[in-house]
């Protein structure tokens, strides 16, 4: 999954740089098709990016816990429950972006009553 994660960030930032490119803005098409692409790639990427600091945050916690201070231990051991609460809430959410979109839903329906 993380494989996929980090391929689908780096797809993002290729984007990012093509939108950046005055050849890429002067195209409205090309440049509409990037942007369409980057705005469904987005909240996936920045969920990833999230998940990603709150592993770094929680690695930091746990060396802290690791110290000789009592009230530094107690702080640090609290702060990594939450970080591993919010971790599997980001995992969850991480798991529901990758379910891939249905094909159907940009087109437009007619519904007759």
């Amino acid at each position: 999954m993380f494989d996929k994660l980090h391929g689908i960030e780096e797809q993002y930032d290729h984007l990012m740089a093509l939108i950046a490119d005055p050849s890429v803005q002067a195209d409205q098409a090309v440049y509409r098709t990037h942007a369409r692409a980057l705005g469904e790639l987005q909240p996936l990427v920045e969920k990833y990016r999230e998940y990603r600091t709150v592993v770094e945050e929680a690695a930091e916690a746990k060396e802290l816990a690791d110290s000789d201070d009592p009230e530094l231990r107690d702080l640090a051991r609290q702060e990594i429950e939450t970080l591993g609460s919010r971790r599997e809430t980001l995992l969850t959410e991480l798991r529901l972006l990758l379910i891939p979109k249905d094909p159907n839903d940009e087109r437009n329906v007619v519904l007759e009553v």
